[in-house]
């Protein structure tokens, strides 16, 4: 696993420092895209991982937000903490006022 996390990571940086034109900074929870502007949008190791520093509210206003962008799916992985412990957000965006859309579905890993 460490090995593909590696791989990964040379590609991107290989990638950004080609075609730098490709990439736009935005920031959670404000994105600057146009609304349903991606039929697919991915959120890895930062939304849930870092619960104990980023509250409810900003997990809430960037799901929010991911969701406005993206027209099709929007997948967020992992939706635990770094603790490897259930994100305690998830439960409460299912059922609070805004949020209802979002489903989640789990897939377990063995790593």
């Amino acid at each position: 696993m460490r090995k593909l996390r590696k791989r990964a990571s040379m590609m991107f940086l290989s990638d950004y420092e080609t075609h730098l034109e490709r990439y736009v900074a935005g920031e959670l929870p404000r994105l600057p895209f146009a609304d349903c502007k991606f039929d697919l949008t991915l959120v890895s190791y930062f939304l849930f991982a870092y619960e104990e520093r980023l509250s409810y509210e900003f997990h809430r206003d960037s799901i929010l937000q991911i969701m406005r962008v993206t027209q099709v799916e929007a997948r967020i992985y992992p939706t635990v903490t770094f603790e490897a412990q259930p994100s305690e957000y998830v439960p409460m965006l299912q059922i609070r006022s805004g949020t209802q859309r979002l489903s989640v579905h789990r897939n377990q890993n063995r790593f």
